[in-house]
C-alpha cells in the first residue's frame, strides 16, 4: 500500500481514487492502455512489498527505533534499481505509517534516503509528463526529434526546443488538469525549514518527488510543481529534479536579507512615484534625486530614479524633472558643468611673491588699463610717448608662474578664464592678479612690448622688456568720455590705433558690428540684460592689442625664438545654411576674410552670411597669414592672466631675456595642445550659460515685445510660409520666426514672445504684422489650398463608398 505511487488511482482502505473526467467514448484502445498501465503499477507495488519483506531484517536493523543510518550500498542499490520499485517512487506519510513511524518531514526524508543512496536514473520525456519550459509549467503533448509540443496553463499548445524542456514529473498529467498549475500552492513553511535543516546536516541529495512528499505529505503533480518552484527560487534548495541539495544557512540568511531589502526598495519606489506624480517630494526624496542631478549635469549616463519612474534616462529629461519638481530653479544653470567649466577659483592658497630682479623703470610714463567695470583680471595697459613710441604693458605672470611650476600646471588644467553671467571663473588664483595685475598696486611688474608705427604701416623699434610701470585703471565708458574731452594721451593713442586699422583694412581685414548684450545675475538671483554700446575706447584698446601681437611675432622671428603664431585661412566657399535658433551673438573684434575692401559686407545680413563661412584659426609654430585680421603674422601675448597660450609665450620670452634654454617648436605645440582640446567646450559653456539666463529673464517677462532685424529667410516646403532668421538686438539673440508678411533682408520687424522652453534652450516667437500686410500672395494661397486638401484626406467618402456602406 505505501509503495504504490501517489499518482496511481488505486483504492486503499476505502480511499477513493482521484477523480477526473470519464474516458472519452469511442476511444476504447486508449482506455484499455491506461487500465493496463494501472494494473502494472499495482503488480509492481505488490512485488516491491515482497522484496521489502525478504530484506526486512536488514531494513529494520538499519532503521532501528528511528536511529536512522544509511543502509548498505548493496541494500540501497537492491531497493532502488530492482524492477520491483518504480523510479518515481516516493516515501510519503503512508510509507511512514506502514513502518509504524511518526510521519514528519524528517522521518519522510530519512525513509527516502534509504533508497536514494544510489541516484535514480533520470526519467525520459514521456507524453502527459510535467515539464518546466523556461520557468513555466507545461505538459508534454507529443515528442519530435528536435521539438516538443507542450500544453501550457492557458490552454494553448506550443512547440519548443528539447533543450528548453526540463523533466519534472513523469505523470500522467491530463490535459484538463494543466490549468490547476497556474494557481500558487500554499507552502508549509515549517516543513520547508525542517527539510532544509535535515538536508543541510546530512549533505544528501534527493529527488523532486521526495522533496514534494516531504513538504506536502503527498506526491501529486501539483505538489511536485510547488516543490520545484521552491528549488527554482534558489533560497533553501538548489539542483536538478533528480538531485536536489540544500543551500547553506548562511546563503539562506543572506538571500532573505537581500530580498527583504529589495521588497523595501520596491515599496519605497512605489511611494516615490506617487509623490512625484503628486508633486509632494520630501527632504529625503531630494537626497534620492542626487543621481538625477548627476545625469542632468552629465556626470553620469544613467539614473536609478528615472529608471524607477519609467522615464528615458537622458540629461534633458533629468533636467526637466528637476525643474518640474521644484528641486531646481531657473538659477540652476547646468551648462557650465556640462561643458567642463571648473567650479570656483583655483584651490592654490597663499600669497604670491614677485621675485626680485632687474627691471626697466617706466613709471614716469602715464599708462592706462582700460577694461569693463567688473573686470577682475586687468592684464594689460597701454601708453604712447610724445615721440610716437607706443607701449603695451602686460602683467608679468610668467615671473610667478614659470614653466612646469604648480601655478603653470593649474593654468594648463583650466586653459582659460570663463566669463559667466554669475561671475568669472579665473584660470589662476586671485593672488596672482593681486601680485602682477596692471594697476592693482601702485607699481606693477610687467612684460612690456614697445614699437613704433611707421608711415608705411610697418612696426619698427620693437622692444620686449621686463619693466616696472605705474598704471591708472579706467572703464571703457570713462575712457570714451575722456576721448570726447580730447584727453591728450588718449587722443594720441587713438590716432595710432586708427592708422593701424587702416593698415589692416588694406590687408583685407573686416570688422563685424553685431549687436551684443551683457547678461548678469546678481547675488539675489535677479537677471539683468543690458545692451553693450559701441565705444571708441574699445576700438582703441583692440588695435593696440593687435599691434602688440604683431610686434611680439616680429621680435621672435628677428631673434630666432621658437614661437607660436595664430593664423587663419580665407573663408570657405560653402553655401550658407540656415541658422540655429535662439543663439546669443558674440561681438568679434574683426572676424572677416582677406578680401578687397570694396567687397566688405556693408549690411547686417551680409556680415551674418560671411561669418558663417569663416574657417577656424590655428595656432602653430610656423607663421602664417591671418586673413580675417588682415595681418601677415600675429601672436596672442596680451592676456597671460586668462589664456594659457599667452602664458606659455611669456615663459618663452622671459627665458630668452634671461638667457635660459628655450622650448623647441614641438614642445611649444605640445604645451598648448590641451588648449585645442578644451577651449571649444569652455567657450560653449559661456554661450549656453548666457542663453540660459536670457531665457530665464524672458520667462519673467512673458509679454515681451520688441524689434528684430531679418538677416535671411528660408522655406521649409514648397508654397509654405517663409521662416525668417532674425536678430533681436535688445536680447542679442538669433531666432527663427514664421513670417506673416513679406519681409526683406535687413528690414526691421516686430516680434512677440510666445513661450520659452528652457530645457530645449529655445524661445518661440510670433511675428507681429499689420492686418493689411498679411500674406495674400498666390504662393500662400496655393499652400493654404494644399493644406486644406491634406487635412481632408481620409475623412471624405465617395458616393460609391456611401452606397456600399
Amino acid at each position: 500500500r505505501f509503495c504504490a505511487p501517489a499518482a496511481m488511482p488505486v483504492e486503499c482502505d476505502g480511499a477513493r481514487p482521484r477523480e477526473g473526467p470519464p474516458a472519452r467514448r469511442g476511444n476504447p484502445d486508449r482506455h484499455a492502455t491506461r487500465t493496463a498501465r494501472c494494473l502494472a503499477h499495482v503488480l509492481l507495488s505488490i512485488a516491491a512489498v515482497s522484496c521489502l519483506l525478504h530484506q526486512a531484517d536488514a531494513f529494520h536493523a538499519a532503521l532501528g527505533p528511528l536511529r536512522v543510518q544509511s543502509p548498505s550500498a548493496h541494500a540501497a542499490s537492491e531497493l532502488r534499481h530492482s524492477a520491483y520499485i518504480p523510479s518515481n517512487f516516493c516515501f510519503d506519510s503512508q510509507a511512514a505509517r506502514g513502518l509504524q513511524l511518526q510521519s514528519t518531514p524528517r522521518t519522510r526524508l530519512q525513509l527516502a534516503s534509504l533508497v536514494a543512496s544510489s541516484p535514480a536514473p533520470v526519467a525520459p520525456l514521456l507524453p502527459d509528463s510535467l515539464v518546466d519550459v523556461k520557468g513555466e509549467p507545461a505538459v508534454v503533448s507529443s515528442l519530435g526529434k528536435l521539438k516538443v509540443e507542450v500544453l501550457l496553463t492557458n490552454g494553448k499548445s506550443k512547440k519548443v526546443n528539447i533543450k528548453d524542456v526540463k523533466m519534472i514529473f513523469p505523470g500522467p498529467v491530463r490535459s484538463w488538469e494543466v490549468a490547476e498549475l497556474a494557481a500558487d500552492m500554499e507552502e508549509p513553511h515549517a516543513a520547508v525549514v525542517e527539510a532544509h535543516a535535515y538536508l543541510s546536516e546530512t549533505g544528501e541529495c534527493i529527488t523532486i518527488g521526495d522533496l514534494a512528499s516531504t513538504i506536502f505529505e503527498e506526491t501529486t503533480f501539483k505538489t511536485v510543481w510547488a516543490a520545484w518552484k521552491l528549488v527554482s527560487a534558489d533560497l533553501y534548495f538548489h539542483g536538478a529534479p533528480d538531485a536536489i541539495a540544500a543551500h547553506s544557512q548562511e546563503h539562506v540568511d543572506a538571500l532573505i536579507a537581500k530580498r527583504a531589502a529589495e521588497e523595501k526598495a520596491e515599496a519605497e519606489r512605489v511611494a516615490l512615484v506617487k509623490r512625484v506624480k503628486a508633486g509632494k517630494l520630501t527632504a529625503k526624496d531630494k537626497v534620492a534625486f542626487k543621481d538625477v542631478e548627476d545625469l542632468a549635469l552629465m556626470r553620469s549616463d544613467s539614473s536609478s530614479v528615472l529608471k524607477m519612474l519609467g522615464m528615458t534616462q537622458t540629461p534633458d529629461v533629468a533636467l526637466g524633472l528637476l525643474l518640474e519638481q521644484g528641486l531646481w530653479t531657473t538659477q540652476d544653470c547646468p551648462w557650465p558643468e556640462r561643458c567642463g567649466v571648473p567650479a570656483g577659483s583655483p584651490g592654490l592658497g597663499g600669497k604670491v611673491a614677485v621675485p626680485g630682479e632687474e627691471r626697466v623703470d617706466l613709471t614716469h610714463l602715464r599708462a592706462l588699463a582700460i577694461d569693463d567695470a567688473d573686470a577682475e583680471d586687468p592684464d594689460d595697459a597701454i601708453t604712447c610717448e610724445e615721440d610716437g613710441k607706443c607701449w603695451v604693458h602686460v602683467a608679468d605672470v610668467a615671473a610667478v608662474a614659470g614653466a612646469m611650476s604648480e601655478l603653470d600646471e593649474e593654468a594648463r588644467r583650466r586653459v582659460t578664464s570663463v566669463y559667466l553671467p554669475t561671475g568669472t571663473v579665473p584660470m589662476l588664483p586671485e593672488a596672482v592678479a593681486e601680485a602682477v595685475g596692471m594697476g592693482v598696486r601702485e607699481v606693477s611688474p610687467a612684460l612690456s612690448f614697445g614699437f613704433r608705427l611707421e608711415e608705411d604701416g610697418t612696426l619698427a623699434d620693437i622692444q620686449v622688456l621686463k619693466t616696472l610701470v605705474r598704471v591708472e585703471r579706467l572703464t571703457y565708458e570713462a575712457a570714451a568720455e575722456m576721448l570726447e574731452a580730447d584727453d591728450e594721451l588718449l587722443t594720441r593713442m587713438e590716432a595710432v590705433a586708427d592708422a593701424w586699422r587702416d593698415v589692416r583694412e588694406a590687408g583685407g581685414a573686416i570688422g563685424f558690428n553685431f549687436p551684443d548684450v551683457s547678461v548678469k545675475v546678481d547675488e539675489e538671483g535677479g537677471v539683468s540684460i543690458k545692451e553693450v554700446s559701441d565705444l571708441r575706447s574699445k576700438d582703441l584698446v583692440t588695435e593696440f592689442m593687435l599691434m602688440a601681437g604683431a610686434a611680439a611675432s616680429a621680435f621672435a622671428l628677428d631673434h630666432d625664438i621658437p614661437f607660436l603664431f595664430c593664423s587663419q585661412g580665407p573663408p570657405s566657399d560653402a553655401p550658407v545654411g540656415k541658422a540655429k535658433a535662439n543663439q546669443p551673438l558674440a561681438k568679434k573684434a574683426a572676424p572677416a576674410a582677406k578680401i578687397a575692401p570694396t567687397m566688405a559686407p556693408q549690411t547686417l545680413s551680409a556680415m551674418f552670411d560671411l561669418r558663417k563661412r569663416l574657417v577656424r584659426s590655428q595656432v602653430k609654430a610656423v607663421p602664417g597669414l591671418h586673413s580675417s585680421l588682415g595681418m601677415e603674422r600675429y601672436a596672442q601675448v596680451t592676456s597671460p592672466l586668462r589664456r594659457y597660450g599667452d602664458l606659455v609665450l611669456h615663459q618663452q620670452l622671459r627665458a630668452f631675456l634671461d638667457d635660459k634654454p628655450l622650448r623647441s617648436p614641438d614642445e611649444l605645440e605640445a604645451a598648448v595642445a590641451v588648449v585645442d582640446e578644451k577651449i571649444g567646450n569652455l567657450k560653449r559653456g559661456e554661450r549656453m550659460a548666457k542663453q540660459w539666463y536670457t531665457l530665464a529673464w524672458l520667462m519673467q517677462h512673458p509679454d515681451w515685445k520688441g524689434e528684430a532685424i531679418c538677416v535671411g529667410h528660408w522655406q521649409p516646403k514648397p508654397h509654405a510660409p517663409r521662416i525668417g532668421q532674425v536678430l533681436i538686438p535688445e536680447l542679442g539673440l538669433l531666432a527663427n520666426v514664421r513670417l506673416r508678411e513679406d519681409v526683406k533682408r535687413d528690414e526691421g520687424m516686430k516680434v512677440k514672445l510666445r513661450g520659452v522652453r528652457l530645457v530645449d534652450m529655445r524661445a518661440d516667437w510670433t511675428h507681429i504684422a499689420e492686418a493689411k500686410k498679411l500674406y495674400g500672395t498666390k504662393e500662400t494661397e496655393e499652400y493654404q489650398k494644399l493644406a486644406r486638401a491634406r487635412k481632408n484626406v481620409g475623412t471624405r467618402m465617395s458616393s460609391k463608398t456611401k452606397r456600399q456602406g
